[in-house]
């Protein structure tokens, strides 16, 4: 049975009501505390240098490894050398998880309360 992070987050207040504050968020739309925050300018910095370098990297490159890291899921040969021969051309992970994600799709834990 699946249930809401809201109703999860209730159901272990309600469990573990003597335990340390700290840990507890008291409204869900605020963040956890230590929660890691990058600064709006580095975050743009970041954005920026990886549009410069999509848009700098061989595109025919990508693409090819892209289609090899494709193919080799069907096969059972190991996806490792693919990987780190996309990676070589500037390769984004998200770019290569959107490929596995068609063989494997994607793992949701299920909530057991």
């Amino acid at each position: 049975m699946k249930m809401k992070y809201e109703d999860f987050v209730k159901k272990l207040i309600e469990k573990y009501p003597n335990r340390d504050k700290g840990f507890v968020i008291d409204s869900l739309e605020e963040s956890p505390k230590n929660f890691l925050r990058v600064d709006e300018e580095v975050e743009q910095l970041q954005v920026t240098k990886l549009h410069k370098t999509k848009a700098e990297r061989d595109e025919k490159k990508v693409s090819e490894n892209l289609e090899q890291i494709h193919k080799i899921y069907r096969t059972e040969e190991s996806f490792i050398p693919s990987i780190l021969e996309a990676v070589k051309t500037y390769v984004a992970l998200n770019e290569i998880y959107n490929v596995l994600r068609k063989k494997f799709g994607e793992y949701n834990e299920p909530i057991v309360v």
